[in-house]
């Protein structure tokens, strides 16, 4: 009950702030609501069901980043957006390179493989079902006019994969087209450069638009860090002894620079658009779990990613109202041969024994290698019973070819051939061949003015792990009246274990290892969701009850032995890992949004989450424990000012992400050490905020500022917290970063 009079409490004071600041509005102030209230309730989305249609219609809980928002809160890249949505934790370097270099938990729902991101539609997740890469600098904005975002399942029409959310990044072909050339720079800490240029126009009759954006850094330092950094525990525990590494002597091995290059185009003409994209980035294996297990050979392991797709799609009208769609969609993913690992085997460092052989011979994982997806799907979309009745149905297929890492993980061969029909005998034995087949269909019923039904469900059927049926149901009500929304919405998905947590494998000589699970069980789940809200004279609310029940979640690095061992150099612990199902988990919450309008020239926003749940973990006894890595409460709240004739931009962001568990079995915290009681990580404040200044017309200067108070903090490690490989209980926040910038357009 505490909990809730927080809750509760806060909302309160809002909403009498709010109210009393709406009894003096004056006419600018009216005239600057309509232009907001537009924005925050009459905006029209098409993903939640593949047609134009406000949000309050949509049968989704939709959240809406306009092109203004962009603009004016500096949104760079696509995480910069992420970290304000309601209900989102994302933890950047969280993770290691090679499983998403973060942690995205979405309601209680953690991992990057279950979300989907589209560009216009066309998948930007890696084609070997890995977890999304989301670092600070991939997934440029700057050619954006929207960002439509689904929270829960959109399976019937997106795929059985699609769990927490759905982003779909829309280019700002679809609002405008103005012949238009950008240009930009922005310089910040730790030596941050960026530079972007952009084209949107029509060639003839084409409407075309092209970016490309580069960006390069030294790397965040995170040395200062002595528990991630400059210190290894001995042995599991909070009773732990150390081995102390000086700072002094790793300077020459700590190189964290980070670097991308993304490119796109989009052509459109009448009912056809051909988009293509190319992304390569370049980050440390030091960076995201402990540098001490990746610094060696007088530096350390470089992480480079590259990754292009191109897409066709095609309407044709068959009869007035009746369409036919066609999609062709192409990607291939690619670890550079360049990327190495290193480990270490030489002093400062920890030392394994001197005639250490290469980690990992003879092994093979399933791991952001190489990957080819072609995909091909048709639908069919129509209106009936006086435009009352509005439906989509589809097929689509998808071939997915895969090829590992193998052999020597220290020093990998070239892997120049990446399909099924590769000619060396060794790449033929690691290849793996996915197929899929899938029907879907969604119907939206508009039974009066103010309900809609919608029904939809899609089947499946993979070639490893068989077919598959998820429905989903929502029930729209909006009153143009009194200005009341509300959605009963429930689905489920369907997630195929990656190739990689089936099969990874890895070996550290007198250690661990990890050894496949073939017998690794999709993960079901099923979301329940209802969305409701009101639009005031000066503001609105909004708010999302939830309820999530997940069957089968797959948990990575879990131990399945202990053994004790003795060879010529002596007695060792030896522990044996693999993937596997957890058991049942259950996640329950709510979430309060308020966006408002204050005074003539202030657009505040805020957000409040709160979550509970636990799993059932096989893995942990079959005992219950509570919610990882999720915060109990979320607050987020900003504003946008306006100032000098609004040219000049302010904006202020704060957040206060809650206390979070640790896993029971934590290598450095486990349960056991506190009468079984998970350990807690703590809770914390960021501040952030920026702005632009229209110089003239046509130049702007903008700056941003993260962390300003500089405030410490731990986020979770994602994968490798139970085990001895990595030895950190947890990964340090950001530090503070600023940057400052200069973009013009002709």
């Amino acid at each position: 009950m505490a909990k809730y009079s927080v809750l509760l409490t806060f909302f309160i004071c809002l909403l009498t702030a709010f109210f009393s600041s709406a009894k003096n509005s004056t006419e600018e102030n009216n005239r600057l609501f309509d232009i907001s209230l537009a924005e925050l309730s009459k905006i029209k989305v098409s993903a939640a069901s593949l047609r134009s249609q406000y949000t309050f219609e949509a049968p989704s809980k939709v959240h809406v980043i306009t092109r203004k928002m962009i603009t004016e809160r500096n949104y760079r890249y696509l995480a910069d957006a992420i970290k304000d949505f309601p209900a989102v934790r994302l933890s950047l370097y969280a993770a290691s390179a090679d499983s998403g270099s973060s942690e995205m938990i979405v309601r209680g729902i953690r991992g990057n493989n279950k979300i989907v991101l589209m560009w216009n539609g066309q998948r930007l997740n890696h084609p070997d079902s890995q977890p999304l890469h989301i670092t600070p600098y991939l997934y440029p904005l700057k050619n954006i006019g929207k960002i439509e975002v689904l929270y829960g399942s959109a399976s019937a029409l997106y795929g059985s994969d699609t769990v927490s959310m759905t982003i779909n990044m829309i280019s700002s072909l679809a609002d405008e087209i103005k012949d238009k050339w950008q240009v930009g720079i922005d310089y910040g800490s730790f030596s941050e450069k960026r530079g972007f240029l952009q084209y949107s126009g029509k060639i003839a009759e084409i409407k075309t638009e092209f970016l490309i954006d580069t960006y390069h850094t030294d790397g965040i330092d995170f040395s200062p860090f002595e528990q991630f950094y400059s210190r290894y525990p001995n042995e599991p525990g909070i009773a732990a002894s150390f081995t102390h590494f000086p700072k002094a002597l790793r300077d020459d091995y700590y190189h964290p620079s980070e670097q991308s290059t993304v490119a796109r185009l989009r052509l459109e003409l009448d009912n056809l658009s051909v988009q293509s994209y190319y992304q390569y980035f370049q980050t440390q294996t030091q960076i995201g779990w402990s540098p001490l297990t990746y610094e060696a050979n007088d530096g350390s392991g470089q992480y480079i990613f590259k990754q292009w797709g191109v897409n066709l799609d095609h309407k044709f009208e068959l009869r007035d109202g009746i369409w036919l769609q066609s999609i062709v969609d192409h990607s291939r993913s690619k670890l550079d041969p360049k990327s190495h690992w290193n480990r270490p085997n030489m002093v400062p460092f920890r030392v394994y024994s001197a005639d250490l052989p290469p980690r990992g011979v003879g092994t093979k994982t399933y791991k952001l290698n190489f990957a080819n997806k072609v995909k091909i799907e048709e639908r069919l979309s129509w209106d009936a019973m006086n435009n009352k009745l509005h439906s989509v149905v589809g097929i689509s297929y998808s071939l997915i070819d895969l090829m590992p890492k193998s052999a020597n993980l220290d020093f990998p061969g070239s892997y120049n051939n990446s399909s099924s029909i590769a000619d060396s005998a060794i790449q033929k034995f690691h290849n793996l061949t996915e197929k899929n087949i899938g029907l879907f269909i969604q119907s939206q019923y508009e039974y009066s003015k103010t309900i809609t039904y919608t029904l939809g469900g899609r089947f499946d059927k993979h070639n490893r792990y068989g077919t598959t049926f998820n429905p989903r149901f929502a029930l729209n009500y909006f009153s143009e009246k009194n200005g009341w929304f509300a959605k009963a919405i429930i689905g489920t998905s369907y997630l195929a274990p990656a190739a990689f947590f089936t099969f990874d494998t890895f070996l550290i000589p007198r250690d661990s290892q990890q050894i496949p699970n073939p017998d690794l069980l999709p993960e079901e789940t099923t979301s329940m969701e209802l969305n409701f809200g009101k639009r005031f004279g000066k503001f609105s609310i909004e708010s999302s009850i939830f309820h999530s029940k997940v069957d089968n979640l797959i948990i990575q690095r879990q131990v399945k032995s202990i053994e004790n061992k003795t060879d010529n150099l002596g007695d060792y612990t030896f522990t044996t890992f693999h993937t596997t199902n957890a058991g049942e988990t259950s996640i329950s919450g709510i979430t309060i949004e308020i966006k408002a309008l204050l005074y003539n020239n202030i657009e505040p926003y805020a957000s409040v989450t709160y979550n509970t749940g636990e799993t059932q973990d096989t893995t942990n006894k079959g005992t219950s424990y509570d919610l990882i890595h999720t915060p109990d409460y979320q607050v987020k709240f900003g504003f946008d000012s306006y100032w000098l004739n609004q040219s000049l931009i302010l904006y202020l962001k704060t957040q206060y992400i809650g206390k979070a568990k640790y896993h029971p079995d934590n290598y450095r915290f486990p349960a056991k050490d506190q009468n079984g009681r998970q350990f807690t990580m703590n809770a914390y404040w960021l501040l952030d905020l920026g702005g632009t200044y229209k110089i003239k017309d046509n130049v702007n200067l903008h700056f941003n500022v993260n962390n300003v108070m500089a405030q410490e903090y731990d986020q979770p490690i994602v994968g490798q917290e139970t085990s001895s490989w990595t030895r950190i209980a947890s990964t340090p926040g950001l530090p503070r970063q600023f940057y400052l910038g200069l973009s013009m357009h002709f």
